[in-house]
């Protein structure tokens, strides 16, 4: 089995990202920022994912194995900056106008561990690809007058007005005009 998470938008407080398995659009993901200084996001890079017991949520929780400069990398529930010192938490709806939340944990840690587990059971290799494809830096400017929510697969297609991106002292990069094609929005 294989796991895809395309980070996606980041803050100074997050890194949210779209998480497949074995190529369908799975659920959102919020990590801490890519930066030098812990909490922060894991390298990017391929990684061999387990199942095991974890002595912090007591219950089997898929961990991410092997990560340079961490231990007990977690695939766990969570919604907010506050709920991960660098593992990867699930939702099922993320909001451009709450950049740094995504909503429907629980039941989208559910439905990708009973994935998980089923291929783990079955003596299935699982492996987590990270891969940064886009970060941006939302400011207060950036929020819409509504919530919209939409689902990974919504978003078809990202692009930035020429120019209007820089590059940071940490090597990230900012962009202030970022447009996104999106299907099947539903405003709530």
């Amino acid at each position: 089995m294989n796991l895809i998470l395309r980070r996606r938008f980041s803050t100074t407080k997050s890194t949210v990202g779209q998480l497949s398995v074995d190529a369908q659009d799975e659920c959102w993901t919020l990590e801490p920022p890519v930066r030098e200084d812990k909490p922060r996001a894991i390298p990017p890079g391929s990684y061999d994912v387990s199942i095991r017991y974890s002595p912090k949520h007591k219950r089997l929780i898929p961990h991410v194995e092997n990560v340079p400069g961490f231990e007990e990398i977690e695939i766990h529930i969570g919604n907010g900056p506050d709920d991960t010192q660098g593992c990867v938490l699930v939702g099922s709806a993320y909001s451009l106008s709450i950049p740094d939340w995504i909503s429907g944990s629980k039941d989208a840690f559910n439905k990708l561990f009973y994935l998980l587990q089923h291929a783990w059971d079955s003596g299935e290799r699982i492996t987590i690809s990270i891969v940064a494809t886009l970060l941006v830096f939302f400011g207060l400017g950036c929020a819409a007058k509504r919530p919209v929510h939409f689902s990974p697969s919504a978003v078809t297609k990202i692009a930035y007005e020429p120019g209007s991106c820089s590059f940071q002292q940490d090597g990230r990069v900012m962009c202030t005009r970022v447009y996104f094609t999106l299907t099947a929005i539903e405003a709530k």
